[in-house]
């Protein structure tokens, strides 16, 4: 017991030495993605006449502390525009999540990878018993533009497991492609 405590304390002071380092960094950011289905037995074209393709464009905004130049740990949310079956129909989700990014200085530009993960909820009549998961590992590259604001450019995977009360789990796999601009 005494030595969890001694290290909660070493923790503790080593933390506020570190506090000094870390800059706050938020970041707005639009997303297109085009995925497919992972799991259709309910969604088939026999079933519903309906393809197997989605399309979501994405608003998010994350608060990110940049920890050091080369990492920053953040939390993100947004709206999402899931357009499910070549436009039938048109849900809005929020996307609560964890982002994380380890980036490699180069230049004016910094190339980093990044790891979210979080919920869903559903938020309109039609969407509103939506609840799930997310994960959505990527690659990018954030452009200096002027001191301390850099263009983003991210290519994503972006995984899901959503599921509504009468209907089994759905599962997106989706690419995703998004800019955003951070200061």
């Amino acid at each position: 017991m005494k030595k969890l405590l001694f290290s909660l304390f070493l923790m503790a002071i080593a933390s506020v030495g570190a506090v000094s380092q870390i800059k706050y960094q938020p970041e707005i950011s639009i997303g297109m993605s085009v995925g497919t289905l992972l799991n259709s037995r309910m969604y088939n074209e026999e079933t519903f006449g309906r393809s197997d393709v989605s399309a979501r464009l994405s608003f998010h905004h994350i608060s990110s502390a940049k920890i050091s130049d080369y990492f920053s740990l953040g939390l993100g949310i947004g709206i999402d525009l899931d357009i499910e079956h070549v436009f039938d129909d048109v849900e809005y989700l929020i996307p609560v999540y964890l982002n994380g990014r380890g980036y490699l200085p180069i230049n004016e530009k910094y190339f980093f990878l990044e790891l979210s993960g979080g919920r869903i909820f559903g938020i309109t009549e039609e969407s509103k018993e939506i609840r799930g998961r997310l994960l959505s590992p990527g690659v990018g590259m954030a452009i200096e533009v002027w001191p301390n604001a850099f263009w983003l450019v991210s290519l994503n995977l972006y995984f899901e497991k959503w599921s509504r009360p009468i209907f089994e789990p759905k599962r997106n796999g989706m690419l995703m492609l998004k800019v955003g601009l951070t200061f």
